[in-house]
């Protein structure tokens, strides 16, 4: 299975022409994008057999299914998910199984209203599932939307997970 490296992922985040902040942080980023690459490589398996959640742009695996909302403001040339849906709709138009690896990164957290619908629903599409996502976040005079290690742990024991720095951590379950 192929995945990015670090220099195609930096050079493919600069040429993304989005409002977003978040890119300005890529390098950084790259530490928790290259242990997700190795927890895949684990498992191989073809692009079209894995879904990334909210990737806008900048996957993993090039060629891989995505599902991104469209009207969230991350408009680049080329957008175009496989699912134009918003994840907190539940449930997903996604066949059970239809997916090796559902992977969602730093993105998952978002998701705040229905975090546990929307992780059912990412083992119900996917047989592995990768999430990063931080344990916590501190905005002044907004609800935090982090997920704890023991939330996770009471939906389902992770196979895998990691601490991946001020990025949060890195979760992996298989079926």
């Amino acid at each position: 299975m192929k995945t990015v490296d670090r220099e195609s992922f930096l050079r493919r985040v600069r040429s993304l022409k989005t409002k977003s902040t978040n890119w300005k942080t890529a390098e950084s980023r790259w530490l928790y994008h290259e242990r997700a690459i190795a927890q895949l490589l684990q498992r191989p398996t073809t692009p079209d057999r894995v879904l990334e959640l909210g990737a806008f742009g900048a996957q993993l695996v090039p060629g891989s299914h995505t599902m991104d909302r469209l009207e969230s403001g991350w408009r680049f040339k080329g957008n175009a998910p496989t699912y134009a849906h918003d994840a907190r709709d539940i449930p997903w138009p996604i066949a059970d199984g239809a997916y090796d690896w559902f992977v969602a990164l730093r993105v998952f957290h978002h998701l705040r209203s229905v975090h546990e619908a929307a992780f059912r629903e990412a083992l119900r599409v996917s047989r592995n599932v990768l999430i990063v996502v931080p344990e916590r976040t501190f905005k002044p005079g907004k609800p935090d939307k982090g997920i704890t290690r023991e939330r996770f742990r009471e939906w389902l024991e992770p196979a895998h997970e990691e601490d991946v720095g001020q990025w949060g951590r890195l979760y992996v379950w298989h079926q």
